[in-house]
């Protein structure tokens, strides 16, 4: 009895063992694959010349050089059917890291991402930019916004907005140590400075 529940627990154990071993090698196969290092992802996020700022945009439509760029929009395609860019094609946010996106993706034209807001445009090239792509620029502001303040009626004084941007300190968060996350004067406390005065005496 003894020898059989020992060999039916060598059985399971060896049975366990083999899955385990089978899923890490599906895994690291399946899996995504990053190409970059953490320093490389850094100086990704801080790079400003990624950006395609509303007065870019507006030089590239009227010196017809956008057909020069592949656009992606990464909206959804209900989203995506009630308008988008001339030419952009539609990848959606989910889909972005799926292998028939990526071999659409690779080996193409310079790339600029626009969505329904700029944070999850910029997630997605620095997601791009961890599988080794190296031609992704960002469209600044939501499609929205570009469709009204740079398409239709152009206004100069939003040549260089950000419309989520200005909300979040990117570098900030990507720091390698709490001592480079430098506080800003507006959170540090007021040092208020008292005088006290006696009056009288023996």
């Amino acid at each position: 009895m003894k020898d059989t529940q020992y060999k039916l627990l060598n059985t399971g154990a060896f049975l366990f063992a083999g899955i385990v071993f089978l899923v890490m090698i599906f895994q690291y196969f399946v899996g995504p694959k990053y190409k970059v290092s953490s320093a490389e992802m850094l100086e990704q996020v801080e790079n400003q010349q990624r950006w395609v700022m509303p007065a870019d945009l507006l030089s590239l439509v009227e010196s017809n050089r956008l057909q020069d760029y592949l656009l992606v929009d990464l909206r959804n395609e209900e989203e995506y059917n009630r308008g988008t860019m001339p030419g952009a094609v539609n990848i959606s946010f989910d889909k972005l890291l799926d292998s028939e996106s990526l071999k659409q993706l690779r080996g193409r034209k310079d790339i600029i991402l626009f969505s329904g807001t700029e944070s999850q445009a910029s997630l997605a090239s620095l997601l791009l930019a961890g599988k080794g792509f190296k031609n992704v620029l960002v469209m600044a502001n939501d499609f929205s916004f570009i469709k009204e303040s740079v398409l239709e009626k152009y206004k100069s004084s939003n040549a260089f907005t950000h419309s989520e941007k200005a909300q979040y300190d990117y570098p900030r968060f990507f720091k390698t140590s709490p001592i480079e996350a430098k506080q800003s004067n507006a959170s540090k406390p007021k040092i208020i400075e008292t005088k006290m005065i006696v009056s009288g005496g023996c």
